[in-house]
């Protein structure tokens, strides 16, 4: 569990330098489209629309000296026909030609004034649409953004809380299984039984026990006493205080005689 909160923590923080990259290139990006959309405004009202009219008024003269043209071609025509040196099809000819120039410089005019009055402050009124929303998007990113942040921040600190609760409950469980071991207070040999487990017998694996119970009885070493029968020829060898070895199943007790009897 502990593992698993290590490397979700490592995956928030990684999470969290990953958007802080993916924020600034939005950023970026948003302020870049912002400055391109200035751009096409600017481009748009000092290029893109006086040359549209210069390109069209420029249109109107060449027609309106293609006329000027026409006119004295068609005088000269008519001259001609009735010196008769060319045909009436060929003075209705010349005639159509300056019409249709007539026609091509009146549609010019049309379209150039409409150009003038609509079309040319829809083109500046939809890009500077363009700017603004590409102003707003630069602030809708930063909020957005800010968002992001405060959501990652609070996914690295919530990891982090709980990251420290399981270290403390590692700890604890630590603590728990270093208490499983059980120590005597001193060394001695083990006699069953203790009192709170007479009916039961001693105790066996996978048993239940519980705090501050008794499981088995140690009594001290030194507070036993072992009364022994002694020959009376051997009676003289024997005064207080001697120093004594009683071997119980192959182990040596040290002790000490304390008693001798009237009788041994």
């Amino acid at each position: 569990v502990v593992q698993r909160s290590q490397n979700s923590l490592s995956r928030a923080l990684g999470n969290m330098e990953t958007l802080r990259l993916t924020a600034a290139l939005s950023l970026k990006r948003a302020e870049n489209n912002h400055q391109i959309a200035v751009n096409n405004l600017d481009q748009l009202k000092n290029d893109t629309v006086p040359n549209k009219i210069k390109q069209e008024e420029g249109d109107i003269a060449n027609l309106e000296k293609d006329v000027a043209l026409a006119d004295k071609n068609l005088n000269a025509y008519n001259q001609l026909r009735e010196l008769g040196f060319v045909s009436d099809v060929e003075v209705l000819r010349e005639g159509a030609k300056r019409a249709k120039t007539v026609h091509t410089i009146e549609m010019t005019k049309a379209r150039l004034a409409a150009y003038k009055k609509y079309e040319k402050y829809d083109l500046i009124s939809n890009m500077a649409l363009t700017v603004e929303e590409a102003k707003v998007d630069i602030e809708k990113t930063k909020a957005t953004n800010i968002a992001d942040f405060r959501d990652s921040n609070a996914t690295i600190s919530t990891q982090r809380k709980t990251l420290e609760l399981e270290m403390e409950r590692l700890e604890d469980l630590n603590e728990q299984m270093a208490a499983t071991k059980i120590y005597a207070p001193s060394d001695g040999t083990v006699v069953y039984f203790a009192e709170s487990y007479k009916e039961y017998g001693p105790i066996q694996d996978g048993a239940r026990v519980h705090r501050g119970r008794n499981l088995i009885k140690l009594p001290k070493t030194k507070s036993l006493k072992v009364k022994l029968n002694v020959p009376q020829s051997k009676r003289r060898q024997l005064e207080k205080g001697m120093d004594a070895l009683v071997y119980v199943e192959r182990v040596a007790l040290p002790g000490t005689l304390t008693v001798l009897a009237n009788t041994v």
